[in-house]
This record gives C-alpha cells, structure tokens and sequence, in this order.
C-alpha cells in the first residue's frame, strides 16, 4: 500500500508493479497474496517467492559469486520460474 501511496505522492508514472517476496516465511505467503489482491489495482501484480535459502546465505556472507550457485538450488528454481513471467 504504501508503495503505491509514494508512486502517487511523486506522480511517478509506472506501467506495472510487480511484488516479488524474497526470503520470505512460508507462513505468510497467503497473506502477502491476500494483501495485494485487496489493493485492486491492476497494475500490481505479485509475481511470487523466492524462499530462505542456506547456500545463497553461506555464498552472501563469504562473499561469494551468486553466479556460481548450482541449476539445481530451490531458491535458483523458484527465481528463473519467476523472471520468466516477465521476460
């Protein structure tokens, strides 16, 4: 809600608005969902989750490359599944 309020404040103009839960609890997914689909408006659209992911910590904290996580990492998964929705 509140990022709409901002758009509005700023006469930002934005075609879409795409919500994207990162790291975020299984328990409130429904929610988040719920929230959004009350807003009822159009151009907001929540496009999924991406869950708490150990590896993706591990790589953050050691400075690692995300890049070099594997194909097969659930969070990897549940991204590319996401950013295909939008490409």
């Amino acid at each position: 809600k509140r990022i709409l309020e901002i758009i509005d404040e700023l006469t930002l103009k934005f075609e879409r608005i795409w919500i994207l839960g990162n790291r975020f609890p299984e328990n409130l997914k429904d929610i988040l969902a719920n929230e959004v689909e009350n807003l009822k408006n159009d151009r907001v659209k929540l496009l999924g989750f991406i869950s708490n992911n150990e590896e993706i910590s591990k790589i953050n904290i050691t400075g690692g490359n995300l890049i070099d996580l594997p194909e097969g990492n659930l969070s990897y998964q549940e991204a590319k599944e996401i950013f295909a929705k939008i490409i």
